[in-house]
């Protein structure tokens, strides 16, 4: 079997690994047609498996300018078009690896005749958005969404999906001479205050400096105006040797590399505010896969933890209580943090297993056996 993964927008690679990997478990070839913001990220050099072919869907950009923009459209119809052919003569499943991030993606898709694969990142949008409401019906394709509590929401509404959870395995060497740092704390992702509850961190930060309790928050994602309205708080707040920004982690060798050098990754995502409560029902954040591929012990919202049940390998807390998880981290000894490791790698094994399950349960659903 061929199988070829299309993402057209500029998120969503760091599920390109398990992709490749469950190719790989069951004899399938995969190629990859991608925009050129993911090859100059470059995920696949991290990973334990042969770099598969990528093909361009999109150009290069070459400038804001006019000129610029118009040299670029024929570029992209001649990639589309050949993407297009390609799809339709060379492969016999086409995973859509971010069906629900706009109307051009869904309009590209539509041209290809093959059984599909499609990676929901929002359950909701098959719920409540009539514009997706023809894909429920498609009887050659599988929903995918990436958690079982996007599956339980999505199944309330008769909808039935395949929970494949991204994950890594990473090749040995990239990180051997990376020391990990007892007492950091990693917040990945670019900063967006609708995604994570940065104000508990920041009270948490202010309650650890009036006690005198001494960590490092490593902030690593791409820097923009949030990043410095950030920064302005931080420094209102006098709490800047509490932070680190990384904000130069232009690929994913550096991006994993900052997040790997830290102890614990804060989640903060909490149900103590109604803007989260997508992450605990039809959505799941993106610091989930980076926890469990890169052995770094998840410090989260009991709920979510329970949610997303990674309660065995978790140091948690209640409500926004970012405090209270944080002095929690720095208390453990070292076998308890032996034991929290072990079981990131349980859950990690565990989340494959099922996931090679799912997998073939789609590929199955969508090819009609």
């Amino acid at each position: 079997m061929k199988i070829a993964v299309v993402e057209l927008g500029p998120r969503h690679d760091e599920v390109f690994p398990v992709w490749l990997q469950l190719a790989e478990k069951n004899g399938y070839d995969i190629d990859f047609f991608v925009a050129p913001i993911h090859q100059a990220r470059n995920i696949f050099s991290l990973l334990d498996t042969p770099r598969p072919r990528c093909f361009l869907a999109t150009s290069q950009e070459s400038g804001n300018s006019a000129i610029s923009k118009i040299l670029r459209q024929p570029k992209n119809v001649f990639l589309r078009l050949r993407a297009l052919l390609l799809l339709n003569t060379n492969y016999d499943v086409v995973i859509a690896n971010s069906i629900d991030i706009g109307r051009y993606y869904r309009s590209f898709l539509r041209y290809i005749n093959k059984p599909m694969l499609i990676v929901l990142h929002n359950g909701h949008v098959l719920t409540s958005d009539h514009e997706y409401r023809p894909l429920r019906n498609k009887s050659t394709y599988s929903v995918v969404v990436l958690s079982k509590h996007i599956q339980r929401f999505l199944a309330r509404n008769d909808i039935v999906s395949y929970p494949i959870h991204a994950s890594l395995q990473l090749k040995a060497g990239p990180f051997d001479d990376c020391h990990k740092h007892e007492s950091t704390f990693c917040v990945q992702g670019y900063i967006n205050f609708y995604r994570r509850n940065y104000d508990s961190l920041l009270k948490a930060a202010s309650k650890l400096k009036e006690k005198n309790v001494q960590c490092n928050f490593k902030i690593v994602g791409r820097l923009g105006r949030s990043s410095r309205t950030m920064q302005r708080r931080i420094e209102e707040l006098g709490v800047t040797e509490y932070f680190t920004f990384v904000g130069d982690a232009e690929n994913y060798l550096d991006y994993y590399r900052a997040i790997y050098s830290c102890r614990f990754l804060l989640i903060l995502v909490d149900d103590s505010r109604m803007i989260y409560s997508p992450f605990f029902e039809d959505k799941c954040t993106s610091s989930l896969g980076a926890a469990l591929g890169l052995d770094v012990i998840p410090v989260v919202n009991r709920r979510l933890a329970e949610v997303y049940d990674i309660a065995e390998c978790s140091v948690s807390y209640d409500s926004d209580d970012v405090y209270s998880g944080v002095v929690t981290a720095l208390s453990h000894e070292s076998d308890k943090i032996d034991s929290l490791t072990k079981g990131l790698k349980r859950t990690r094994k565990r989340f494959a297993d099922d996931s090679e399950v799912e997998f073939g349960k789609a590929i199955e659903s969508a090819i009609g056996r």
